[in-house]
């Protein structure tokens, strides 16, 4: 998932939500997600053994989704410390604007949530469900965490592109305000050539009111 999606207008429209939609699917932690689902559906569908260790799985699952929300909160809370009056410029003049800046954040947490509920309530009624169910549930819980996870790895270097952007930023703040004080201030050389000639007309008024 990627934070260039179009900015959406308050009435969201089947174009609008396209380029959000793209993000979040055609990317590679979606497709991580959807082969981890197909190996558990094959593997808890054949696997007797696998589904008696289905509940201890889940709750692992469950266990991950709680993780990966703990570190794209952080990293939201990393991004918003960015949002300088100077850097929100930056990012509103951008392809997605402030809403695409944030939408991988608001993916994740989703996924992740979703993931952690999917898999704790599977494995409440793991027991009591046949093996086509227990299938489903498993791939279900193992597509939003591990979309969730591989996207949570995306999320550190969407970050670390903001923190270098912001330091880009500072960087040409400073040189832009080195440039302006030297542009006003003047130079030394020159205002010991003022000190100089003050004296200098003084003197020449004096001798010529005399």
């Amino acid at each position: 998932m990627t934070p260039h999606s179009n900015e959406a207008t308050r009435r969201p429209s089947v174009v609008a939500i396209g380029p959000y939609l793209y993000d979040l699917f055609w990317q590679p932690d979606f497709f991580a997600g959807l082969t981890g689902a197909l190996i558990g559906f094959v593997a808890i569908a054949l696997s007797s053994e696998l589904r008696r260790k289905g509940t201890e799985a889940l709750l692992v699952e469950g266990g991950l989704g709680v993780a990966v929300l703990a570190v794209a909160l952080t990293a939201l809370a990393i991004l918003v410390s960015f949002l300088g009056d100077d850097y929100l410029v930056i990012l509103e003049r951008g392809s997605g604007g402030v809403n695409g800046a944030f939408f991988p954040y608001k993916a994740v947490a989703v996924l992740s949530c979703a993931g952690t509920l999917i898999a704790f309530v599977s494995a409440f009624g793991w027991t009591l469900a046949p093996i086509w169910l227990q299938a489903t549930a498993f791939a279900t819980s193992s597509l939003f965490n591990l979309w969730a996870l591989v996207g949570t790895g995306q999320l550190v270097f969407i970050t670390a592109d903001h923190g270098k952007d912001r330091a880009d930023l500072m960087r040409q703040m400073r040189e832009s305000e080195a440039v302006i004080r030297a542009r006003v201030r003047p130079v030394p050389s020159q205002q010991a050539e003022a000190e100089i000639a003050r004296p200098s007309e003084h003197l020449g008024r004096k001798t010529s009111s005399r």
